[in-house]
């Protein structure tokens, strides 16, 4: 029996492991290969900057940065909310215009919700069906300190100056409330609502307040023009509670002062009149107020006011 050499155990070992590796990367190669999946970048949704009013808006109104909420808000947002049509995106558009009609809160501003840029509404525009628009001086500190600013209601005070009679009754200053609720349409120039007229001038400088009245209200500011001053109360929007028609109080009224009848007499002595005007005061005491003494010689009657100018008269004769 012949032996095997070494040589060719070596050989025969080499091609078993060469067999088996071959074996093996066949086998490697048969198996089905795992599916490569590449990854997408996420889909990134880029929401819009939409200015939207922060509160119920009136038309007339000029809007300020407070009047404006600013969001973020995607394309779904927006569908959701119900913006589709154009609208607004740049504030610097919106402050300072005049709304042309109402807009709801949280909704957009569209170029067509406004008076033409610089403009507003007319006082025409601004009238209620019926009512009269008539423009009166108010004195700056009876303008309710600047918070009368279009929009607002007010009542109308006016407190008359003193005067005289011919028949010589002096009258003392009265105030009375002329009109109630009425509304207040301009300031100046100034129509927006919300807009208050600072003070930039010397609190004695009058004011151009334009009111919305009735027919009769119009013709009783004109009466008193010239007359005394007016000056301007502030009452709630939602107070409408009927006039209560108040009556004209004076301040010896208001100091309850005590009253004094005033009457008068003529007496005659051949080619002489004297009047005698003289008082009654509740307490029960007279005095003599004032004295005309007309003679036929005299130029022009002798009259006596003050108790010194009735002592004159006393002594001349």
């Amino acid at each position: 029996m012949s032996r095997i050499s070494p040589g060719t155990l070596l050989v025969g070992f080499i091609a078993i492991a060469a067999g088996l590796v071959g074996a093996y990367l066949v086998r490697e190669r048969s198996k089905p290969q795992p599916t490569v999946v590449a990854e997408t970048a996420p889909v990134v949704v880029e929401s819009q900057i939409v200015p939207l009013a922060a509160l119920e808006l009136k038309s007339g109104r000029k809007i300020s940065l407070g009047d404006i909420q600013i969001s973020q808000l995607t394309p779904t947002q927006m569908d959701e909310r119900g913006i589709k049509t154009a609208y607004m995106a740049d504030t610097r558009q919106i402050i300072g215009r005049v709304l042309r009609k109402d807009i709801e809160m949280g909704a957009t501003f569209s170029p067509t919700d406004f008076y033409p840029e610089g403009t507003g509404p007319s006082i025409a525009d601004l009238l209620d069906p019926g009512m009269r628009a008539i423009t009166v001086p108010v004195n700056l500190d009876a303008a309710v300190a600047g918070f009368a600013t279009p929009g607002t209601w007010v009542d109308v005070v006016f407190k008359s100056q003193p005067f005289q009679t011919e028949e010589s009754d002096n009258y003392p200053a009265v105030a009375v409330t002329l009109l109630e609720r009425v509304r207040v349409l301009a300031v100046e120039e100034e129509t927006g609502e919300g807009i208050r007229v600072q003070d930039r001038r010397q609190a004695t400088a009058k004011t151009a307040v334009t009111l919305q009245v009735s027919p009769e209200g119009a013709a009783a500011l004109s009466l008193v023009e010239g007359k005394g001053t007016l000056a301007l109360s502030l009452r709630h929007p939602d107070d409408d509670s009927q006039p209560v028609g108040m009556d004209p109080i004076s301040l010896e009224e208001l100091l309850s002062v005590p009253k004094q009848e005033k009457h008068e007499i003529e007496v005659f002595r051949g080619k002489r009149m004297t009047r005698v005007g003289f008082a009654y005061s509740d307490k029960g005491q007279s005095s003599l107020t004032r004295l005309v003494d007309t003679r036929e010689d005299w130029n022009k009657p002798l009259v006596a006011d003050t108790p010194e100018q009735l002592d004159k008269v006393a002594q001349k004769d």
